[in-house]
């Protein structure tokens, strides 16, 4: 069975989507994840790679954008799609990670995206992150 993990941003941190999906990103990366973040187009994916280049500042998060995905590089074990866009990942055979991100029309958004994931058999698993800086 596929896994989908909703990563849920505390409420009280003020960081900007792009940036907690770079904390996110960075912590599957430090546990040898190649990691595929699927975007709504190719301007979108554009628009992450800027801020996974620049955040956070001590990190360097090496990756190439092809169509409408940033593709991280290097030696990994495991592979797993991280979804920015706004439809739910259904046919793939690798775990999805899913963010939820600190405003009620993320968190609306992403109740839609747990129920269709549900209906469709997928192990789902919250992990409420602590405040970044």
């Amino acid at each position: 069975m596929k896994n989908v993990y909703f990563h849920i941003q505390a409420d009280n941190d003020s960081l900007a989507p792009e940036h907690f999906l770079s904390c996110i990103l960075e912590q599957y990366i430090l546990h040898e994840h190649k990691v595929c973040v699927f975007c709504n187009d190719q301007p979108h994916a554009s628009q992450l790679s800027k801020h996974v280049w620049s955040f956070p500042p001590n990190a360097f998060m090496p990756h190439v954008i092809k169509d409408n995905m940033l593709i991280t590089e290097g030696p990994f074990k495991y592979k797993t799609m991280l979804n920015m866009s706004d439809d739910c990942i259904l046919n793939l055979k690798i775990d999805v990670i899913e963010l939820v991100f600190a405003n009620e029309y993320a968190k609306t958004k992403a109740r839609e995206r747990f129920k269709i994931y549900k209906l469709n058999g997928f192990n789902l698993k919250h992990i409420k992150e602590k405040k970044y800086k």
